[in-house]
């Protein structure tokens, strides 16, 4: 019934890494667009967290993919919060 959660997981933590990414290295991106990268960060953070937490209590271990996926996130969240202070 439903489609595999790479093919919604993948899209989704290239365009924050890429993001992230960008303003490590010193990018200037628009306004509009670090607050739409801001949004999602934050909204995948919590999202992260609570499924890394379900998985560590139902099956008692944890994914490689979903760990990898949790430290684009923070790279991510880095890099829009250097460009947010910059501007």
């Amino acid at each position: 019934m439903g489609g595999r959660s790479e093919g919604l997981a993948l899209p989704v933590f290239a365009f924050l890494l890429s993001a992230g990414l960008a303003g490590l290295l010193g990018g200037r991106l628009p306004r509009s667009y670090l607050a739409s990268v801001l949004g999602v960060t934050l909204f995948m953070t919590a999202f992260v967290i609570w499924y890394l937490g379900q998985t560590a209590l139902s099956i008692g271990a944890l994914c490689l993919f979903c760990v990898g996926c949790g430290a684009s996130i923070l790279v991510a969240g880095a890099g829009v919060t250097r460009l947010g202070l910059l501007l």
